[in-house]
């Protein structure tokens, strides 16, 4: 997958910690060695992170930016405005049961 240009890879931690509940060190720990990890596999700078279980306060999003991440997903679910901080992007959530029509009204926002 790394040499495709269809590709993105993330981060979601080493551990899938709740990372509001570790210190700051441990926090930036978690982080910066799953970015590590994956760059290292994937020979491609990894840009974007993940919340594990969608968890984040401001400190940690303060963290993961620190880390050289642009942007972080959260578990929210919604669109994302562009007033909105890129360090907290909702997500829709399409599974593989949804049919055509389920994930047309639920990307136009007629349906979550």
């Amino acid at each position: 997958m790394a040499p495709s240009g269809y590709i993105t890879f993330g981060a979601h931690s080493h551990g899938h910690e709740n990372l509001t509940q570790l210190t700051q060190e441990q926090v930036r720990e978690s982080v910066l060695r799953s970015k590590t990890l994956v760059e290292s596999w994937s020979g491609k700078a990894v840009r974007h992170f993940a919340y594990p279980f969608g968890e984040f306060n401001p400190e940690v999003a303060r963290i993961v930016r620190d880390c050289g991440f642009v942007s972080s997903q959260a578990t929210t679910t919604g669109f994302w405005r562009r007033e909105d901080s890129v360090f907290a992007i909702p997500r829709l959530g399409i599974g593989r049961f949804d049919s055509l029509g389920s994930f047309k009204a639920r990307v136009s926002g007629l349906g979550f």
